[in-house]
């Protein structure tokens, strides 16, 4: 009797420790329904009172949204949590954890933990930032329809729904559309545009971006072209092969330095000639029009000068190069 008592009693308690591991296990054990078994055994063993989060430090844009949910490193379904916002006026965090920030600033929200008679918090830090410009100077090249991208590229943290609008500082140098295009650069040197952002009928002044405008490049400039005539491969220079941006190109033929140093020093000498007939250099023209090439007919040497133009202005000279015509 004895012995059957004591068999019974073993098969109790061997019953109720089965029993007790299958229904003493966190909800999240693998092979159970629920959140993840990381979350939930890490929460049951945690022996400190600082909730962990996966990082501190959370930066938006204003009124963009967040969840302080996804900064929680162990989150449990089950646990109740609460959140509150040090600085309003920047960063508000609802009832159910969504942030959102309201204007630049920091803000540190408080999130709090309650779980099996335990509390634990853990700070998280929002930083909300203003639209802000670029602060290098842009180089475009003096040109109609410079290409260089759009000014708006040189906005850092654009609010999605805000308009911004840029102003040349002096539109007789330098043209820009509302949307940020630069239309004409039309003199060197440095202009600045102003850019203003327009939110819900509010307008800030984000400041001046510094446009560099620089001439056009002649890589030739100072160099000896030699050129062989007769042969079909080098009895032409190509200007354009040799030219970096610009829009409208005059050149001019001399017979000596002197006489090309006249029109680099006076280039309004240049308004109104068009011949530029020479007996060792000629302009090849297709459909009345110059293609940029310029070829040998005879022996010699000449010094052809480059000069840019932007419209009705008077020409800019870029560069120079001497032309040297062999047999």
């Amino acid at each position: 009797m004895r012995k059957a008592s004591k068999r019974l009693l073993t098969i109790l308690m061997a019953a109720a420790i089965t029993m007790s591991l299958i229904f003493g296990m966190p909800a999240g054990t693998p092979g159970i329904a629920g959140i993840p078994g990381q979350a939930d055994t890490a929460l049951a063993k945690s022996k400190t009172r600082t909730l962990k989060l996966d990082y501190k430090v959370d930066t938006l844009l204003r009124d963009e949204k967040t969840s302080a949910i996804y900064a929680i490193r162990y989150y449990h379904s089950k646990a109740k949590y609460t959140y509150r916002s040090g600085n309003k006026k920047v960063a508000t965090v609802s009832k159910k954890g969504v942030i959102r920030g309201v204007r630049a600033g920091r803000a540190k929200i408080t999130i709090k933990e309650r779980y099996k008679g335990k509390t634990r918090k853990a700070i998280l830090t929002i930083r909300v930032l203003n639209a802000t410009l670029d602060k290098d100077t842009i180089e475009i090249y003096r040109a109609r329809n410079p290409e260089s991208d759009n000014l708006d590229f040189y906005i850092k943290n654009k609010l999605p729904k805000a308009r911004y609008v840029f102003t040349s500082m002096d539109k007789s140098r330098l043209t820009v559309t509302a949307g940020g295009t630069i239309i004409v650069a039309r003199t060197v040197g440095t202009v600045k545009v102003a850019v203003k952002e327009i939110y819900k009928k509010e307008t800030r002044h984000l400041g001046y971006l510094r446009i560099k405008v620089i001439p056009p490049e002649f890589e030739a400039n100072g160099k000896t072209e030699k050129l062989k005539l007769g042969d079909e491969d080098y009895d032409y220079l190509d200007i354009f092969d040799y030219l970096i941006s610009g829009t409208y190109i005059y050149t001019v033929i001399c017979e000596t330095k002197a006489e090309l140093d006249e029109y680099k020093n006076d280039p309004s000498l240049l308004l109104g000639d068009g011949s530029n007939d020479d007996t060792v250099l000629r302009f090849e023209e297709e459909d009345g029009e110059w293609t940029g090439i310029i070829e040998a007919i005879a022996t010699g040497t000449r010094y052809i000068g480059v000069f840019d133009q932007v419209e009705d202005e008077t020409p800019m000279f870029i560069g120079w190069c001497k032309v040297v015509v062999r047999k």
